[in-house]
């Protein structure tokens, strides 16, 4: 993109109200949770098509941001699993919310 660090982090944070780190930690762990609840990809497999290069890390980052593991969230979303336990794969994580900045000329 170009930017520094800094500069990307400012404007995402007045678009969206995250940092660019946290809309990009949403954006993948939304992802996630539709290749978990829509393929039978193994989790190491989702993991590295996100670009997390260990199964570990993976399941490390999505309990963060999902409450919990790769594995019980995908069981929740077999037919036949208990209504209580399933979820969207968006509520879970929130996406970024979009503003379109006007540019004062």
């Amino acid at each position: 993109m170009g930017y520094i660090v800094k500069t990307l982090t400012r404007v995402c944070r007045a678009a969206t109200g995250q940092s660019a780190k946290q809309a990009i930690d949403a954006r993948v762990a939304l992802q996630a949770q539709r290749l978990l609840a829509h393929t039978d990809e193994p989790v190491a497999v989702i993991a590295r098509r996100l670009g997390l290069s260990e199964r570990t890390n993976f399941g490390k980052f999505f309990a963060r941001h999902c409450g919990t593991s790769p594995g019980d969230f995908r069981r929740g979303m077999l037919p036949g699993a208990p209504t209580a336990n399933k979820t969207e794969p968006s509520a879970s994580v929130s996406a970024p919310r979009t503003r379109v900045a006007s540019s004062a000329t």
